[in-house]
């Protein structure tokens, strides 16, 4: 044949190596799962098995306690579940760090944190409806970064600290035992709704940011036996009970990024029968606050200013405010007790009222009438 026809005979086909690659990355991503894809796993242990071990988890809701399937432990992307299907207890004897725990209706075992172990849970939440949590010592901890609800069961808290933060829910037949340790609200600041009152040992203020409310839900107050840390943020509650917001019945440590109560909104009430000071830090805000403990001194700051953003009654006990200066931005009641003037300058911004059974002290400062119109009444 001709030259042309050998040509055409001897053409080869060349695939674009383009087209190669994108298409074999096509296959690849569509043939390999994410590692980072979210599961849930459903614990199917034995009686008191570990939490770390991947044949006590199954990928799909089993239907009693057996091998699992799963290929991992829970982790950072899983919610790690109990449900009825598997009643028998659980030992978290590693670090347990998951998206969420969810404790199902029905459930009626036992999870127990080692001591040592540090528990971490994402923004999954822990919820729990049944059976107990029961944490570690001292050296345990749990941090959740989301919200913490209990409907029924019993969460024991750890010895070490439980961080929180997000909401915080106690209803229904939820029981909350504080232990010996501490509770942190942490985060951007959220609510804490409680069946009327909840009792904590150490309870701690401090959120990531100025000016961020904590929120106790209408009418409810948080007993604190141990102490009070307000560290940074706000305290609000809209409908305060006679009990106050927060009722703190052991010590109090004020720091100077606190940011008080919202104005009027949140109240502490300081009382019980321990002999302790309170010393408030210059730069740090106060909310609405009613001292009315006998063997408790409360002293103002040794240098700088601390203002009160609500109202301060004094019913029994010590106030002496300091060698700095304080800022009563609302009323001033003296029902009972003895209050002793900074030696700076006490400045009061509303009402001023010393009752039958009060005292007041001007010390070597100045008080300063300031803010709007207001009363001034004295016995």
């Amino acid at each position: 044949g001709t030259g042309q026809d050998l040509m055409k005979k001897t053409q080869v086909r060349v695939t674009r190596p383009e087209f190669f690659v994108w298409t074999l990355a096509a296959v690849l991503v569509f043939a390999v799962p994410s590692a980072a894809e979210a599961a849930s796993l459903y614990w199917v242990g034995s009686a008191g098995a570990n939490t770390n071990v991947a044949g006590n988890w199954n990928t799909t809701d089993p239907t009693v306690c057996a091998a699992g399937n799963a290929s991992a432990a829970p982790g950072s992307a899983d919610v790690a579940i109990f449900d009825a299907d598997c009643d028998s207890n659980a030992t978290i004897n590693a670090t347990f760090n998951v998206a969420g725990v969810n404790i199902a209706a029905g459930y009626t075992g036992i999870i127990t944190q080692n001591n040592g172990i540090a528990v971490t849970i994402g923004t999954s939440d822990f919820l729990q409806a049944d059976g107990t949590f029961t944490g570690g010592d001292s050296t345990s901890s749990v941090d959740c970064n989301d919200a913490i609800a209990i409907s029924a069961g019993t969460f024991n808290a750890p010895g070490g600290t439980l961080f929180v933060a997000g909401a915080f829910t106690i209803s229904g037949t939820g029981a909350f035992a504080e232990g010996t340790g501490t509770v942190t609200f942490d985060g951007t600041g959220t609510t804490v709704d409680v069946n009327s009152t909840e009792t904590f040992n150490n309870l701690t203020l401090s959120a990531t940011g100025d000016s961020i409310n904590r929120t106790v839900a209408d009418n409810d107050t948080l007993t604190v036996t141990g102490t009070l840390t307000l560290t940074q943020g706000q305290i609000h509650q809209a409908i305060v009970p006679a009990a106050g917001s927060i009722d703190a019945q052991g010590g109090v440590t004020h720091g100077a990024g606190f940011d008080g109560g919202n104005g009027s909104n949140g109240r502490i009430n300081i009382t019980g029968a321990g002999t302790r000071t309170i010393n408030l830090t210059g730069a740090g805000l106060m909310p609405t606050t009613t001292l009315n403990a006998a063997n408790v001194t409360m002293n103002g700051p040794s240098s700088g200013t601390t203002a009160f953003d609500g109202a301060f009654t004094l019913d029994a006990g010590i106030f002496t405010g300091g060698v700095g200066s304080v800022d009563f931005n609302s009323t001033v009641t003296l029902n009972g007790g003895t209050f002793t003037a900074p030696s700076g300058t006490a400045f009061m911004g509303g009402a001023f009222t010393v009752g039958a059974s009060g005292s007041f002290s001007e010390s070597t400062g100045t008080v300063t009438f300031d803010g709007g119109s207001a009363t001034i009444d004295v016995n």
